[in-house]
């Protein structure tokens, strides 16, 4: 069946949901086709293990503009993740315990060297391109050459490992240390500032208190369970055909779906090279999140493994539900271990805490989803200053949009919200244009 419509937006995500927003209420007509049976892309709040969780995007922080101005606009509040008492720290002779200044001392012994010398590269946060040669040059180095280089102690070095793993989603020779850099800047090269932007703040109510929130500011039409497979650019706009065989004709289309899916969708005629390869070569991260219930009161603690002894770098105490803690864990590699292996994840928490007893764990397989086919962005060798420009360009009444492809907190909610300011300001530009010339 066909349909007419100003705009055509796939994926009711962050991006999504705010550009439909943006457009909508300038009085385009918006319709957002939606995969999944729910709103909020990788970011998903819902009730597992005795409490509501966030399965996928969880944090946001003061320094991010622009989810932040979501959060004031919508009278929305957050709570921080409770303080660590202590860092943990799995050695090859038993756990180590760190106070927290010790452990963040830590930590930024080890971020500071992996970014050592990239500030003239990286001079200002919100513009990663404007050094030019200088980035493009850093952008080819990769994270395992700068762990190679670096001259740490033994736990340092362990904890810089678990943090790239668990921060980078990936293996350290597929992330560039440009990538690092960027968040670094944007942190204000801090990396107890790093730590709390990535891991402290959380939104009442979960992120799907400002998913709806947002959806509810909107005339839009979201229609879910409708995956696209199809996008067709032709003179007056563009066709964008579902599973299900219907079409869309639209003037203009943005797609907010991660980098790693487009695979599955036809682009007609084909896109440029540089877009094709970026596609073809995708974004690296591979990782899990995984939330373990454990028998008993834990005192609060961040916890780091090196990720060649276990498939969860990181673990962190996040809530207590009745009488038991909650612990959030992450790895590098999904393959590693199942979302309910509940004997893997067991072992991997005795390396911090040696009587921890898991009594249950759940979580959402991202890389194996076929809506995601990965956890949050990060950028392989050369893309943070080759493929993410290119992708930021639109296709005549094609553009892309979303956390995948952003400027400044590329992987954050953040970032997609950054990209879907741009690109509904410019396709109510290009909407504009058009009413003036007919």
């Amino acid at each position: 069946m066909p349909y007419e419509t100003d705009v055509v937006i796939i994926g009711a995500g962050f991006a999504g949901l705010v550009a439909a927003r943006e457009l909508s209420r300038s009085g385009a007509e918006v319709t957002v086709l939606e995969g999944r049976d729910r709103i909020g892309g990788r970011a998903w709040t819902d009730n597992r293990l005795g409490r509501d969780i966030e399965l996928g995007g969880t944090w946001v922080h003061p320094l991010q503009p622009h989810v932040w101005a979501e959060l004031t606009r919508y009278g929305l509040d957050v709570t921080p993740s409770p303080d660590a008492r202590r860092f943990l720290v799995a050695a090859p002779d038993g756990p180590r315990e760190f106070g927290p200044d010790e452990g963040i001392e830590l930590l930024e012994q080890g971020l500071s060297g992996l970014v050592e010398g990239a500030r003239g590269a990286l001079p200002r946060a919100f513009d990663p391109l404007f050094a030019g040669d200088l980035v493009a040059e850093l952008d080819l180095v990769t994270i395992a050459d700068r762990l190679k280089a670096l001259r740490l102690g033994e736990d340092a070095r362990l904890i810089a490992e678990a943090f790239c793993a668990t921060g980078f989603q990936a293996r350290p020779e597929d992330v560039s240390i440009a990538h690092v850099a960027r968040l670094m800047a944007l942190s204000q090269w801090d990396a107890a500032t790093d730590l709390e932007a990535a891991a402290t703040f959380k939104i009442q109510g979960g992120t799907r208190a400002l998913a709806e929130a947002i959806a509810a500011d909107s005339t839009a039409t979201v229609t879910l369970d409708t995956e696209v497979v199809e996008i067709t650019t032709v003179d007056e706009g563009a066709k964008v055909r579902t599973a299900a065989g219907d079409v869309y004709h639209a003037k203009a289309v943005i797609v907010t779906a991660p980098l790693n899916t487009l695979s599955a969708i036809t682009f007609r005629p084909g896109l440029p090279d540089l877009k094709r390869a970026a596609i073809e070569q995708g974004q690296p991260s591979r990782g899990t999140k995984l939330w373990a219930r454990i028998r008993g009161r834990v005192a609060p603690f961040l916890a780091f493994a090196a990720p060649a002894d276990s498939p969860l770098a990181i673990a962190q105490y996040e809530y207590e539900v009745e009488g038991d803690t909650l612990v959030v864990l992450f790895g590098n590699d999904a393959s590693r271990i199942g979302r309910e292996d509940r004997e893997a994840v067991q072992t991997a928490l005795r390396l911090w805490l040696p009587d921890a007893e898991v009594l249950a764990v759940d979580g959402h397989d991202w890389t194996n989803d076929r809506y995601s086919a990965g956890t949050w962005a990060n950028l392989r060798p050369g893309q943070l200053t080759g493929a993410i420009p290119e992708l930021q360009k639109p296709e005549g009444p094609l553009h892309f949009a979303g956390s995948d492809y952003a400027t400044a907190w590329l992987g954050y909610i953040d970032g997609a919200i950054e990209r879907a300011l741009v690109t509904a300001n410019r396709i109510r530009a290009q909407l504009a244009g058009r009413t003036a010339s007919s």
